[in-house]
């Protein structure tokens, strides 16, 4: 890997990889004093024997072509690991900084989502964004269901307005039997979840 400025090469990182029992898959170019500008980033993968999938990450630089796809890290990435990710509280849609799957061995990630850009005592008068505001939604919904003490579809009554947007956005989906895809869904890829840990 070889970062240049310009015509003019600044850093690269040229570890062997190939496979060896300790080695870290990983190549790292860091400084001090970098000039600020723009970098070329060149990866080239040499002698492989099969396709791999090559993975870049900044800190405090923005990327001119940055993929969404793939972009999960770890520990999100790990089987026994629930990812969240991100959705803007204002419209549902998804957060462009949350990162995004497959995984690389292809398993659908991240698993859940939950709203980001609300409204926190800890944080007025802004507000709490991030996965760090999505991951105690879900950790929250998933307490309540894990309590016991009312099925699914109660909860699901105590924070929807009655005749609101939410709960007519649901039942055209309960309409179109979307619980039910859901279902096949995640079983389906908890199936292939288990079997690839076993390969």
């Amino acid at each position: 890997m070889t970062a240049c400025q310009s015509s003019q090469l600044r850093a690269s990182a040229e570890d062997i990889q190939n496979g060896t029992e300790g080695q870290v898959a990983a190549e790292l170019i860091l400084g001090n004093d970098v000039p600020l500008g723009v970098y070329f980033i060149a990866i080239k993968a040499d002698r492989i024997s099969r396709p791999g999938m090559l993975d870049l990450y900044t800190l405090d630089a923005e990327l001119e072509f940055p993929v969404a796809e793939h972009s999960l890290g770890s520990p999100a990435d790990a089987y026994e690991a629930l990812a969240v990710g991100a959705t803007e509280v204002r419209d549902d849609s998804l957060a462009s900084y949350s990162s995004q799957g497959p995984s690389n061995d292809g398993r659908l990630k991240p698993e859940l989502s939950g709203p980001a850009g609300v409204s926190s005592a800890s944080y007025a008068p802004g507000v709490f964004d991030g996965t760090s505001a999505s991951t105690p939604h879900v950790a929250g919904a998933a307490a309540l269901v894990a309590r016991g003490d009312a099925h699914p579809a109660a909860l699901k009554d105590r924070v929807t307005s009655p005749a609101g947007t939410t709960i007519e956005g649901i039942a055209a989906l309960e309409s179109a039997g979307f619980r039910g895809g859901v279902i096949a869904a995640v079983t389906a890829a908890a199936q292939r979840s288990a079997e690839l840990g076993r390969a």
